[in-house]
């Protein structure tokens, strides 16, 4: 016996004969048709019953299948297989299992809740339910059709789990083989650089001194500034004093008294031009000061750049030479066996364990290269494991700030870090003859004093004296000797050794802006050059091998063969990271923001060092 139903279609409702069932609107599905007391498929079925109703399931499906288990029953249906074994649709089950044509399905285990009805709709288990959609009446069907539905329902969501789950797995390792690139791409470079800035002795010595340069100027200033200066002193005086009385008489007297004197004197200059000029000069040697200590960071700049890249390029001359190793060893024990089958000579032999020693040394070598390279850019860093990202294969060069080497020429006569030092050093030097020249000129000083003293002399002995005074101080040079002279000679010739300097730097700068500019443009035509070469080395190390396979080549042969395609494996690399630091070193002369330097070569070092990937060459 039923238990009593809810009005509004709710589950447990018993509609009358005849009258079409309505949809359940909270699973998604609808109910189907209630047959008659009397009709045989009519069968509400409780948790763990089997709904016999086979005519209603659709078409290809058979009932056993559509068996609802219950909870401790639960199991997997889908098994794992090869995607590569994948058999035709028509081949495999509702529950993923592979079966033969013409075989009988198994009974499919109990899915978990909501989940893997045949009809890929989310039924209850209380709930009774038809899996046709086809037969429900058009109300019912648009309500059902109303609701969201699972992803593959139908006839399009009869994936195989099997493959879902192979496919889900592959694109996990993807993303996770791909998550470090992307969130360590960008920030190698950045982050030692970083760490430079930190931990470089030198750039640190050249940060103390501009902070001792930076006080030039208010040392300078001072001179300019008011002075006060207070002084005391107190000595004991004795001795005798002989004198005539108003008789005419001499007498003596004993002198046994101390004499305090306190003065506070205040100084103020009104006048003074040799003071001005000084603080002037004073400003322009800072301002020159401070550009040589954003110099030296670029100079630690490329001091980094190049540590790094020859961190970088001893990683894939270790790899190189480690494959190439490899190589020699297989190729030495493929001349054994021909040997021992009669197929080689003892030369051969020889030639391919010649080979092989001769890369284990060049792979000590190297090794030995790698430490230096990470010691030395250890010891720029100060990081005893810097991150290192290096070149992709596929890597190519991004366009320049500026297209013409006449536009880097003009960006870097005015904005080299070096040159406007220089400049501010001119403007230093003139000021240095302003100067010395004013040695000729007065100096005018406004003076305060206030002095308060006790027995100062024997007329004033044994009283105390204060007195306050307040004028104007001028002191004009008259004659030095010549010095003065001879100091603006010796500042006239500063200043011109000074724009000498600034000539060879602006020719020598030039020299090199074309040089890094040249380097650049050419470098990409060196790096596909030697792409052409290394596809042609690799082509003629597969005609060394067949043609020794064929006996028209011998195992020297192929040795040398497999010799130069590393070598242009290495020239390639090589090649690759010249180009990258000729694009720095150009940056850097120009005198581009040191930020925007170190996110361009960020850009460029988008790959995990993986030498072996890089150096295979089997």
């Amino acid at each position: 016996m039923s238990a009593p139903g809810r009005r509004n279609g709710q589950p447990g409702e018993t509609p009358r004969e005849g009258q079409p069932a309505r949809a359940n609107f909270r699973s998604g599905a609808p109910s189907g048709r209630v047959r008659p007391n009397g009709d045989p498929r009519r069968k509400i079925g409780r948790r763990g019953e089997v709904h016999p109703r086979s005519d209603m399931l659709p078409r290809g499906e058979s009932q056993q299948h559509r068996a609802v288990h219950p909870r401790s029953e639960v199991q997997p249906c889908s098994e794992a297989r090869p995607l590569g074994k994948m058999l035709p649709r028509s081949e495999v089950g509702p529950c993923g299992k592979v079966q033969r044509r013409g075989e009988p399905r198994p009974q499919s285990a109990v899915r978990p809740r909501n989940e893997g009805h045949p009809c890929n709709e989310g039924h209850r288990r209380s709930e009774t339910q038809s899996c046709s959609q086809a037969r429900l009446p058009s109300k019912a069907r648009r309500s059902s059709e109303a609701q969201p539905r699972r992803r593959g329902a139908g006839a399009q969501g009869a994936v195989l789990p099997a493959l879902r789950a192979a496919i889900g797995l592959i694109a996990a390792a993807l993303l996770l083989a791909a998550a470090p690139a992307r969130s360590q791409s960008g920030g190698g470079f950045s982050a030692a650089f970083d760490a430079a800035l930190a931990n470089d002795a030198e750039y640190r010595a050249s940060r103390f001194e501009l902070q001792a340069r930076e006080q030039n100027v208010p040392i300078a200033r001072a001179s300019l500034l008011p002075s006060i200066a207070a002084s005391y002193s107190e000595s004991r005086v004795r001795g005798e004093r002989e004198s005539l009385n108003s008789l005419g008489q001499e007498f003596q007297q004993q002198l046994d008294y101390r004499n305090p004197v306190g003065a506070l004197q205040f100084r103020q200059p009104l006048l003074n031009m040799e003071a001005v000029y000084r603080y002037q000069s004073a400003r322009s040697q800072v301002d020159g000061a401070r550009l040589v200590f954003v110099a030296r960071g670029q100079e630690l700049l490329d001091r980094l750049g190049t540590a790094y890249v020859q961190r970088l390029f001893a990683e894939e001359v270790v790899a190189l030479a480690q494959a190439q190793v490899d190589a020699f060893a297989a190729q030495a024990t493929a001349a054994e066996r021909r040997f021992a089958a009669g197929e080689a000579t003892r030369t051969d032999v020889a030639e391919a364990a010649a080979s092989l020693a001769f890369g284990r040394a060049q792979l000590v070598e190297a090794t030995d290269q790698r430490d230096i390279a990470a010691r030395n850019l250890a010891r720029i860093t100060g990081l005893a494991a810097t991150p290192l990202r290096g070149l992709a294969e596929d890597t190519r060069a991004l366009p320049l700030p500026y297209r013409s080497v006449a536009d880097w020429i003009d960006i870097a006569f005015a904005g080299n870090p070096n040159i406007q030092a220089r400049r501010h050093l001119i403007e230093a030097a003139r000021h240095d003859v302003s100067r010395t020249r004013a040695g000729h000129l007065p100096r005018v000083d406004l003076v305060a004093n206030a002095v308060n003293s006790q027995s100062e002399s024997i007329s004033t002995l044994n009283q105390q004296v204060r007195q306050y005074s307040a004028g104007v101080q001028i002191s004009v040079p008259i004659f030095s000797g010549g010095g003065v002279d001879a100091s603006v000679t010796q500042a006239l010739a500063e200043v011109s050794r000074v724009e000498s300097q600034l000539e060879a730097e602006l020719r020598l700068l030039e020299v090199d802006i074309r040089r890094q500019f040249q380097a650049t443009q050419t470098g990409a035509a060196k790096v596909q050059a030697l792409n052409d070469a290394l596809a042609a080395s690799a082509v003629a190390l597969e005609g060394a091998q067949r043609g020794l396979v064929a006996g028209v080549r011998t195992t020297v042969d192929v040795l040398d063969a497999t010799r130069r395609l590393f070598l242009v494996r290495r020239d390639l690399a090589q090649a690759r990271y010249e180009v990258l630091l000729a694009r720095l070193r150009l940056q850097t002369l120009a005198g581009l923001p040191l930020a925007d330097i170190v996110a361009d070569i960020d850009r460029h070092l988008t790959a995990p060092v993986a030498g072996v990937a890089v150096a295979s060459a089997r």
